[in-house]
């Protein structure tokens, strides 16, 4: 197995565990899961728009809508902020999501 497919086992049971939570629509969730698909080591994905579009069976807008929901959710991002500009970075999921409650 390759670690290609280690990183993505892994974003897939964090998937898993982030269905199993309820707080998101399947659309979401579907994008979730086919970013799982190509993850590095980072979680980061090379997937576009485009490609999100056409392999979860949306249009662009509504890919758009779902990330900024999974994005305001801090679930995946897809920006950084650098030397005080923002810059588009690959789609990266949030191992830590849902952080653990502090008691």
């Amino acid at each position: 197995m390759s670690a290609q497919a280690d990183h993505g086992e892994s974003a897939r049971v964090w998937a898993r565990q982030l269905g199993r939570a309820g707080h998101f629509a399947p659309e979401q969730l579907l994008l979730v899961w086919i970013l799982t698909l190509t993850v590095n080591d980072r979680w980061e994905s090379p997937d576009a728009l485009e490609g999100l579009a056409t392999d979860a069976g949306m249009s662009i807008e509504e890919v758009k809508h779902n990330l900024e929901i999974l994005r305001e959710s801090r679930v995946v991002s897809w920006y950084t902020q650098w030397q005080g500009e923002y810059i588009r970075t690959p789609f990266t999921l949030n191992p830590t999501f849902p952080e653990p409650r502090r008691t």
